[in-house]
């Protein structure tokens, strides 16, 4: 039973692995993985993010001859899981596996590896995503109030993306305020956070009776139902009874807002003695300057009034379109002063990120011969959230590879999208991604052909009109023949035995010519196949006409050499004939005449 098992264990083995025995040396071929994008969001999602790709021995890609089993492992589960096993089929150079994230922002190693191939490593790095909004942060403005009947300010409850970014919202947000101690009465407790804006603000004021003051910490509470709730505090004390050395605090709260252009509740003035950190109020109206020092980020209104009696004043800031810091600074006749910075950031997201999986594509019959993905980032190149639907048109500057553009499509909450690219024709390409208020991007990516080696082959690089020529075309792709692939044969001046025929075991198919005119005959071969495509070559035969013979070859040639050889040993021979015959006659008579005289000596 045990030896049973093992068997069947040894030919699964042999049968995933069989694919890459096909290479002559396993050493020279391997893996590689690409991620696309580089970074993804930590939102619990699948990405098919990892591309696993066959290398040849020059570290190009390379297209499998038959399937290959890939196993994929990743090192921190806790940050993702990968899709494993995947198969890069015939004819392909890559395949796509699935990444899934997990909330935990991380870096996990993902392995790749198959039988027969060096293996390959990539790092996947899952950050929160900005853009996006998923909680609230609300902000008291001032904090530090005097615990005094009727002193006022501003809540202002911002939605904010993972990294506290400000996110617009993709839908409008109905907000909750609550207050943990009644000595803080919010104006409206419920607000409205409208779509594509990133805020909304009440008043509030305190109740605190100035005849009996108390200090006490005041928390508010932002909450919306789908979003993480938001908490700050506002600290009620005793104010301070003192008109000399006291300062016109200011501060910018929330200190980060979009560079967009708006208007935002973000800066207050407090009359303060910063020592005991307690506010003061102001025997009279107190007239405080307002200055930006760049105003190319932000501005602010030049003059404001903390009303006699009051501690503080609010004010808003005119953001610019670009990005940056600025100091706003406050300044009283017979106060100090005091700066704060303020941040504008570019709005989630502000760029494009082009990526493709390879910058060396091979164009294959079956297409999807690269893989693209645009991806929405902030100004600090993480990925952002959008939280409208956006469309990325992808352009080429060569129409003759890739002959349309295309639209990639996100989604409200997505921050890529990818497509699959299938070129017509070879060549170096350029692609454009952009879409409106974006910062474009730019990929190239060289593409090429299946590298198949497609020869030719003739029993004679020359022959003589009328005479047969063998001819034999071979097709072998990184070393191993291709069967089964159609072949057809044309000459320009001969007649082709067969015109179509199909390569056979060996990857070879055969072909008879007999040339019909002097000259050069040239034999165009096309193969074709279903997975790996279409290779063109010819071949030159030189065809020349059968030669006259020369007077000395005529007369050395039959029938001359014949009649010059066969005439003389006829005359030759006519004469030892009569010879002979004349010899037999003159010895008869001679004969006679010996008798005759015998006679007569015997007898007379």
């Amino acid at each position: 039973m045990n030896k049973l098992l093992l068997a069947i264990a040894i030919l699964l083995i042999f049968a995933c692995s069989s694919s890459v025995f096909a290479y002559a040396d396993s050493s020279q071929y391997y893996l590689a993985i690409n991620v696309i994008p580089p970074e993804l969001p930590a939102d619990n999602s699948v990405h098919p993010a990892l591309i696993v790709q066959l290398l040849g021995p020059n570290g190009q890609p390379v297209v499998a001859t038959s399937p290959i089993l890939v196993y994929l492992t990743s090192s921190q589960l806790k940050v993702g899981q990968v899709e494993t096993p995947v198969t890069i089929e015939p004819g392909r150079s890559f395949v796509v596996a699935n990444f899934t994230s997990t909330r935990l922002p991380g870096i996990t190693i993902i392995t790749a590896s198959s039988v027969g191939l060096i293996s390959a490593t990539a790092s996947v790095k899952t950050v929160d995503a900005t853009g996006f909004p998923t909680k609230l942060l609300v902000f008291p403005l001032p904090g530090l109030q005097p615990s005094v009947n009727g002193s006022k300010g501003k809540l202002i409850v911002e939605s904010v993306d993972d990294t506290n970014m400000p996110a617009p919202a993709v839908a409008p947000i109905a907000v909750t305020l609550t207050s943990s101690n009644p000595i803080i009465a919010i104006k409206q407790q419920n607000l409205v956070i409208g779509a594509g804006q990133i805020d909304a603000y009440t008043d509030y004021t305190v109740l605190e009776e100035s005849s009996s003051p108390q200090n006490g910490t005041v928390e508010i509470t932002a909450s919306a139902s789908g979003y993480f709730p938001g908490t700050n505090t506002i600290n009620v004390v005793k104010p301070i009874n003192q008109s000399s050395g006291l300062s016109v605090s200011v501060s910018a709260t929330p200190g980060i807002v979009p560079a967009d252009g708006n208007a935002y509740w973000a800066i207050s003035v407090t009359l303060e003695n910063t020592t005991a950190g307690r506010p003061a109020l102001a025997p009279s109206d107190v007239l405080v300057y307002l200055s930006s020092s760049t105003t190319a980020v932000a501005q602010v209104q030049n003059m404001v009034t903390i009303p006699k009696g009051y501690s503080s004043v609010e004010t808003q800031i005119y953001t610019t379109l670009l990005a940056g810091t600025t100091t706003i600074t406050a300044s009283a006749s017979n106060y100090t002063s005091s700066s704060a910075i303020l941040s504008t950031v570019e709005p989630s997201p502000s760029k494009i990120a082009l990526y493709v999986s390879t910058d060396r594509a091979i164009e294959t019959p079956a297409g999807n011969d690269a893989m693209v993905v645009a991806q929405l980032q902030d100004g600090f190149g993480n990925p952002s959230n959008t939280t409208k639907p956006f469309s990325i048109i992808l352009t080429a500057n060569n129409s003759n590879i890739l002959s349309s553009s295309q639209v990639l499509s996100i989604p409200v909450g997505g921050d890529y999208a990818y497509t699959f690219l299938t070129f017509s024709s070879t060549g170096n390409i350029n692609l454009t991604a952009s879409a409106q208020n974006l910062l474009s991007a730019w990929a190239s990516l060289v593409v090429v052909d299946i590298p198949a080696s497609l020869s030719v082959q003739a029993s004679t690089p020359f022959t003589h009109t009328g005479q047969v020529v063998s001819l034999t075309v071979s097709l072998t792709l990184q070393g191993q023949p291709i069967p089964g692939a159609n072949v057809t044969w044309s000459a320009s001046n001969g007649q082709i035995s067969s015109q179509q025929s199909v390569t056979n075991i060996a990857g070879s198919a055969t072909a008879q010519l007999i040339p019909s005119y002097v000259g050069i005959d040239i034999v165009t071969v096309t193969v074709q196949d279903s997975i790996y495509g279409s290779w063109h070559t010819s071949y030159q035969i030189n065809v020349m006409q059968i030669p006259q013979p020369t007077l000395e070859q005529r007369l050395l040639s039959f029938p001359y050499i014949v009649i010059l050889i066969a005439v003389p040993i006829a005359v030759a021979a006519i004469v030892i004939v009569l010879f002979v015959m004349r010899r037999g006659g003159d010895e008869a008579e001679g004969g006679e005449e010996l008798f005759g005289s015998g006679e007569q000596a015997g007898f007379g």
